[in-house]
């Protein structure tokens, strides 16, 4: 409040609303912060390109992947599910789910590489995935990811966890 009468601002109601306009820009950088993400990725759905051509009739039925999304509290996971008229999956009628965990509740998580089939890996060259598994209290996540993506993304997602557990101790 002496600042702004030391600047010139002698009116109560300019002070006032000075501090208005200070406490929003305040609000407005802590949201940034708290929502600013981290890391985004997209589930691995096929092992190479000649598994995804059958998987999607040659494109002409994409498969839209899972995503994940992690932010500084927060791992948000887009789950697709596609609509199916017995075994075969449809064009349209997909349904969708979100699921926002909250890593304070997080108690683990692992990664493991998996390769992939013989004949996958010999014929057409496909590379392995990572498996993230994120255990928390109300079950287990598993992220299928790219071959290499796992340990980075596991790292920062632990790195997150410390953090969020620091700020819900303090």
């Amino acid at each position: 409040d002496q600042d702004l009468k030391d600047m010139g601002v002698n009116i109560v109601g300019d002070r006032l609303r000075f501090r208005q306009v200070i406490q929003s820009f305040s609000r407005k950088a802590r949201m940034h912060e708290r929502t600013k993400v981290i890391w985004e990725g997209q589930e691995r759905l096929y092992w190479g390109c000649f598994d995804g051509c059958l998987g999607t009739c040659c494109g002409c039925f994409p498969d839209d992947p899972s995503t994940y999304k992690l932010t500084r509290n927060h791992l948000k996971v887009k789950v697709v599910e596609p609509g199916r008229c017995g075994p075969v999956k449809l064009c349209c009628w997909h349904s969708y789910k979100t699921n926002n965990i909250d890593l304070t509740h997080v108690t683990d998580v692992d990664v493991q590489g998996v390769p992939p089939p013989c004949t996958q890996q010999i014929c057409c060259c496909a590379s392995g995935r990572d498996i993230i598994s994120v255990n928390y209290d109300e079950g287990v996540l598993m992220m299928p990811l790219k071959t290499g993506e796992g340990e980075t993304v596991s790292t920062l997602i632990l790195n997150q966890i410390e953090e969020a557990q620091v700020m819900e101790r303090d």
